[in-house]
C-alpha cells in the first residue's frame, strides 16, 4: 500500500475550506469499529475513448471502442494536531488552492529516515538558469554522493528508508509525505500522530543545517499576501523594492527601455520605478494586476525593435518582512529567508566592499564603451581586455577580465541587473581566477594579451595568489549606492570563498551611475 499524505494548514478548521465541492463529488464517513475517523470524498468520472484512437481514422472502433477513466479520491482525517488529506489517483485536485502545509513531508522524512540511506534527492539550483534536478543512487548513500551545492540549492524532496519500519518501508518527503509499506486503515490515526511529531522536531539540522536557509513559496494565498505587501511598499516609495533587468542581455545592442508602445514613449537608459510611473501612472494607483500586465520593452540599438519584453513584475526585485519572516522577490518568485542566514550573507558581502578608486563614473552607453573609456582615462594604469577572448578547454572561450590593472587586479565589470545577471558575472570571475592560479597554459594566453609593462613574470611558474586580486565592479543604478539582489549575494559569497581558498584576494566595488 502507498499513502500520499498532506498536512492541512493549522489556520484551516473546516472541511468545507479544504475540499472542492461539486455535483460530481460524493462524500461518505469512514468508520473504524463505532468511531468515524474521517470523510472520504470521491470524484465521479465517465469513461471516454483515449486520445490515441484519433491516430487511426481507418480503424472501426464502433463495437470494440477502448475506454479510459480517471479516478480521484481524498480522505480527510482530523487529529488533535489538525486536518490531514490522503489523496488517491487524481485526488490532489480535489483540494482547494493554498490549503496544504508546505514542506510537511520533507520535515517528516528528514527526521524519520536514515540519512545514510538516501536513495533520491530533488533539488533546485538558484542561478542564472534555474535547474530542477532529481538524482537517484543505485543503493542507499549519503548526502556527499549527490551533486548538491548546499549554498545555492533548495532541497525540494528526498527518498530514504525510515529508521522505524513501522512507519513504512520507504518514505518520500516534499510538500506531501509518500509512505510505502504494509499499512492499514486501523494504523492510520497512530501514524498521523507520529508523522506530525516528526514534522515538529529539528533533529535533522544536525546533518542538514542549511535546509531552512531558503524556501521557495508556492502557497498561492501567501504569495497573494506578499504581492499585496510589495504593492504597499511601492505606494510608500520604499527603497526596498526596485527594478532590474531580469536576464542576461547583449548591452552592445541595447538602445534603452520603453514602458509603452506609444510612438512618443521616451527611451530610458535603464530600468527605474520613477520612469515607469511617469509613463504608466503614479505609484498611488499601482496594483498587482498592473504589475503583471504592464510590459517593459528592451529596445534594440540596430533597428529600434524589441530585443526583449518582460512583465514589470518579473523585473521587480525586493526584500520585505511579513509576520516576522523575511521574504525576497526575485525574477517573479517569492522566497522565505532564514534571518540568521540573511545576516551571515550580509556580513560576508560587507567584508568584500571597497571604495571605487581608479574607475570613472558611468555616464551612458554600454559596458564595452565604459571599459574602453576607463582604460583610456587611466593614464596607462588599466589595460582593456573586454571581449578579448581566450579559447580554453571546456569553457570554449572566456574573458580573463574586462580591465587588468598594473596592480595585478583582474576587474570584471557588469551593469546592475537581477540575480541571474550578476551571478553570471561572479561565476565568470571565479572561473577566470581559478584557471589563472591552476593552469600554466591559461596564464600564458593571458600574458600574451598584455603589454610588457603589465606582465608579472614567467607564466609557467606558479604565481603567488596573494599578489593578485579579483575585483567585481558593479555599475550602480543612477543616483543610487551599490545594491545587490539577495541571490546575487549568495552566489558572490560562494564564488569569493572559492577564490579565497586559492589564496587570491577578492573585492566588490560600486561604480557610480
Amino acid at each position: 500500500m502507498q499513502l500520499t499524505i498532506f498536512k492541512i494548514k493549522p489556520a484551516i478548521t473546516a472541511t468545507d475550506d479544504i475540499v472542492v465541492s461539486g455535483k460530481n463529488v460524493w462524500s461518505e464517513g469512514v468508520r473504524i469499529d463505532s468511531e468515524t475517523i474521517g470523510i472520504l470524498h470521491v470524484k465521479k468520472t465517465r469513461p471516454k475513448p483515449p486520445s490515441w484512437v484519433e491516430l487511426f481514422p481507418t480503424v472501426d472502433f464502433s463495437r470494440r471502442m477502448p475506454s479510459t477513466a480517471s479516478s480521484g479520491a481524498c480522505f480527510i482525517v482530523q487529529r488533535p494536531s489538525g486536518f490531514y488529506a490522503l489523496v488517491f489517483g487524481f485526488g490532489r485536485y480535489l483540494l482547494q488552492l493554498g490549503v496544504i502545509d508546505e514542506r510537511f513531508g520533507l520535515r517528516v522524512a528528514l527526521n524519520a529516515t536514515e540519512l545514510t540511506q538516501l536513495r533520491s534527492l530533488d533539488h533546485k539550483r538558484l542561478e542564472s538558469v534555474q535547474r530542477q534536478t532529481r538524482e537517484q543512487l543505485s543503493k542507499g548513500g549519503t548526502l556527499g554522493q549527490f551533486g548538491l551545492d548546499v549554498e545555492r540549492d533548495l532541497l525540494r524532496g528526498l527518498t530514504a528508508i525510515p529508521k522505524d519500519l513501522s512507519l513504512g518501508n520507504r518514505m518520500t518527503g516534499s510538500d506531501s509525505l509518500v509512505v510505502t509499506g504494509s499499512l492499514s486503515l486501523a494504523q492510520l490515526p497512530r501514524l498521523l500522530d507520529e508523522y506530525f511529531r516528526l514534522s515538529e522536531v529539528t533533529d535533522y539540522r544536525a546533518v542538514f543545517p542549511w535546509v531552512d536557509n531558503i524556501a521557495q513559496i508556492r502557497d498561492r494565498r501567501l504569495m497573494d499576501l506578499l504581492d499585496q505587501a510589495a504593492v504597499a511598499h511601492l505606494k510608500a516609495s520604499d527603497e526596498s523594492m526596485w527594478l532590474a533587468v531580469p536576464e542576461l542581455v547583449d548591452w552592445s545592442n541595447v538602445a534603452g527601455f520603453k514602458y509603452t508602445r506609444s510612438k512618443s514613449a521616451i527611451t530610458k537608459d535603464d530600468l527605474d520605478l520613477d520612469s515607469y510611473y511617469s509613463e504608466c501612472g503614479d505609484a498611488a494607483g499601482i496594483s498587482v494586476a498592473q504589475l503583471h500586465s504592464d510590459l517593459v520593452r528592451c529596445i534594440r540599438a540596430d533597428d529600434g525593435g524589441d530585443l526583449h519584453r518582460w512583465p514589470i513584475y518579473n523585473c521587480l526585485v525586493g526584500e520585505l518582512e511579513l509576520n516576522g519572516d523575511q521574504y525576497v522577490l526575485s525574477e517573479g518568485q517569492w522566497f522565505r529567508v532564514d534571518r540568521d542566514f540573511l545576516k551571515e550573507v550580509e556580513a560576508a558581502i560587507k567584508a568584500l566592499i571597497k571604495p571605487c578608486t581608479g574607475l570613472p563614473k558611468f555616464t551612458t552607453g554600454n559596458e564595452g564603451a565604459y571599459c574602453k573609456r576607463a582604460a583610456r582615462k587611466s593614464q596607462g594604469m588599466l589595460h582593456l581586455m573586454d571581449r578579448d577572448l581566450i579559447h580554453y578547454g571546456q569553457h570554449a572561450s572566456i574573458e580573463a577580465c574586462d580591465l587588468y590593472s598594473q596592480q595585478r587586479v583582474f576587474i570584471h565589470v557588469k551593469r546592475y541587473g537581477a540575480s541571474s545577471v550578476l551571478s553570471h558575472l561572479f561565476a565568470q570571475g571565479a572561473v577566470s581566477g581559478e584557471l589563472f592560479c591552476n593552469e600554466p597554459s591559461f596564464r600564458q594566453a593571458v600574458s600574451e594579451k598584455l603589454p610588457p609593462a603589465y606582465r608579472w613574470g614567467d607564466p609557467s611558474i606558479q604565481p603567488t595568489p596573494q599578489e593578485f586580486e579579483v575585483s567585481y565592479a558593479v555599475i550602480c543604478r543612477p543616483g543610487k549606492s551599490l545594491e545587490l539582489p539577495f541571490f546575487s549575494k549568495v552566489n558572490l559569497k560562494k564564488e569569493s570563498r572559492r577564490l579565497k581558498q586559492l589564496g587570491s584576494k577578492v573585492s566588490l566595488v560600486g561604480i557610480p551611475g
